[in-house]
């Protein structure tokens, strides 16, 4: 299995898990929300790794047994969250245009920065954990999709070995950058990275796009 195949599989897979927890009841929702909000409240006072679920299931004001309804251990939550941050991406990307945005890429990487204001310590917290890396991966592949399932990138570039690399230099490059503004945002602000990266496309997208 090639590299692009395992992307896709990994996002068909991602987004039929999301599908299934669409179809919960409404309570079970209701539940499943109440933990997540219980755990991200807990998260920003407490390491991931102390979180029990007694805590959890305190500050939801739930009992065990709904708490082992949806979930098996604190893991799991922590899990869902960043899940539901990559669906949130997914969702910014719908629409995307690789032509589009090499032309014009400020309006798609303002659009995030907004998102990652909304929940500003929530994403801090999930850059500094033992899974951050996992979650990167992961955020990287679905980016990857967009940019080589797109039908404004030109064919001869979806086959091309050497150009994946040089996509992967970007993302990687354009990941990296944001969380450090989240990790360091007196140092770096978020806006500024969007100018800056969308000021480096802007001037050489033809070389993406003529890349051999």
């Amino acid at each position: 299995m090639d590299t692009l195949e395992k992307i896709r599989k990994f996002r068909d897979e991602f987004k039929k898990g999301h599908e299934n927890k669409k179809s919960e009841y409404k309570s079970a929702k209701r539940s499943r929300q109440f933990i997540r909000d219980a755990y991200t409240t807990l998260l920003q006072n407490k390491p991931s790794e102390k979180i029990s679920i007694s805590d959890i299931v305190l500050k939801a004001g739930i009992t065990r047994s709904t708490f082992y309804a949806h979930y098996k251990a604190p893991e799991e939550v922590l899990k869902e969250i960043a899940e539901e941050l990559i669906i949130e991406i997914d969702k910014l990307l719908d629409g995307f245009s690789f032509i589009n945005f090499v032309k014009a890429p400020l309006p798609i990487l303002e659009k995030f920065c907004d998102y990652l204001d909304k929940n500003q310590e929530t994403h801090k917290k999930l850059l500094t954990l033992h899974t951050t890396e996992i979650f990167i991966r992961k955020l990287h592949d679905l980016i990857a999709v967009y940019v080589l399932e797109d039908k404004t990138l030109p064919e001869a570039l979806k086959t091309n070995k050497n150009y994946y690399i040089a996509l992967d230099f970007f993302i990687n490059g354009l990941i990296y950058s944001f969380r450090n503004s989240i990790e360091n945002p007196d140092k770096v602000n978020k806006k500024d990275v969007a100018k800056v990266v969308s000021f480096f496309i802007a001037q050489n997208y033809q070389l993406l796009l003529n890349y051999k």
